[in-house]
């Protein structure tokens, strides 16, 4: 019954199970509220916020007197599994959508979640203070990120990753319209753009979208300089819609940036498996080297901060190694700095043992001629 669950008025917890069944109701109002309407009032929203500050003074007095101090683990870890479910159910949702109507929904979400996400931080103002900002400060944590941006993160890793190809794809083809003379629907695009431009090293910020750059140049659908430029971002953004198209425009998959690096290049240290057989299958060079003489091999070992995750060291990397391994990859190679990416394997505290004994094991075989 709707009257005997907790509220948030109800005594603060040092529990985070119990804390969390106080402030679920209010985080889940601000992801469900549509984009424009009003919000919970004041005297609730202090209700969940109290409720999140009485758990974390709390838990700062227990830990306290164990000689810890940093708090609040669990309740983050519930929070963003909520955060993360709701998006999962959005991406269902939108599936159900076809053609223009799809995009006009992603981007209602889009609207809706970026006030959500503002909403919540406010709300969780004391978790970010007492366990997030600590815990980076002192440990310098890869999976941890501050409120607002962990809904960005997330907004990437459940809605661009399994929706990138029919959303961009779709942005395609208005990218060929406004470059056709036709109008399109700026505001659409506009929102689009926002959300997929996300900035790798800093979730609060945006990096000039491969959309916008394509929708600035309104010569004719031949090959340009700029068009060179385009495919170098869109690789450097895992956009694959995008390489393809412009790849099939005929450009050189093995286009260099000012650093001598090559789409695949970029696409190794994001560790995006789709587009590395993409650009392979379009004929990339597996070993080119950058200015400084490094190979993407030696590139995936420098993934995007917020990637590295326990499960992206026990199963994406070894899994990814695999494929440049397969696909012709030499780990012998030695960049200006006499490194190679068996070197870099082991530098990197988040490369296991599995991915160095891999590189070894090939070092080993091509040196016994057995390639």
């Amino acid at each position: 019954m709707p009257g005997d669950e907790p509220t948030a008025s109800s005594k603060g917890s040092s529990n985070a199970n119990e804390t969390w069944l106080l402030i679920k109701r209010g985080i889940d109002k601000n992801l469900i509220t549509p984009f424009g309407e009003k919000g919970m009032d004041m005297k609730e929203y202090m209700s969940y916020y109290t409720a999140v500050h009485d758990y974390c003074l709390a838990r700062i007095a227990a830990m306290r007197n164990r000689g810890q101090h940093l708090v609040g683990e669990e309740l983050y870890d519930l929070f963003k599994a909520e955060v993360f479910e709701h998006l999962q159910s959005v991406r269902e949702r939108l599936a159900q959508c076809e053609g223009d109507e799809r995009l006009k929904a992603y981007v209602e979400q889009w609207r809706q979640f970026q006030v959500a996400a503002q909403r919540n931080s406010k709300l969780l103002d004391y978790l970010n203070r007492h366990w997030v900002l600590p815990l980076i400060d002192e440990t310098d944590a890869y999976e941890v990120l501050e409120i607002y941006p962990l809904h960005i993160v997330l907004w990437e890793e459940v809605m661009l990753d399994s929706t990138q190809d029919i959303v961009r794809e779709a942005m395609l083809e208005l990218v060929e319209k406004r470059r056709g003379g036709e109008s399109v629907d700026e505001g659409l695009v506009k929102d689009i753009v926002d959300s997929s431009a996300i900035d790798e090293k800093d979730a609060t910020k945006r990096v000039p979208d491969v959309y916008q750059l394509l929708l600035q140049d309104t010569t004719a659908l031949n090959i340009t300089e700029r068009d060179g430029h385009i495919l170098l971002k869109a690789a450097q953004l895992g956009y694959k819609a995008t390489v393809g198209f412009l790849l099939n425009k005929g450009l050189n998959v093995d286009l260099e940036d000012a650093d001598g690096r090559t789409p695949l290049s970029h696409a190794a240290q994001n560790t995006d498996e789709d587009l590395v057989l993409l650009l392979l299958s379009h004929g990339a060079s597996i070993n080119a080297p950058d200015h400084n003489g490094k190979v993407p091999q030696s590139w995936a070992f420098s993934p995007p901060r917020h990637r590295i995750t326990s499960y992206f060291s026990k199963t994406v990397l070894p899994r990814f190694m695999r494929l440049l391994l397969e696909r012709g990859a030499d780990p012998r190679v030695k960049d200006g700095s006499g490194r190679t990416p068996v070197e870099y394997a082991k530098e990197a505290q988040f490369a296991g043992v599995e991915v160095r004994n891999m590189l070894i094991k090939e070092v080993v075989r091509r040196d016994a001629g057995r390639e």
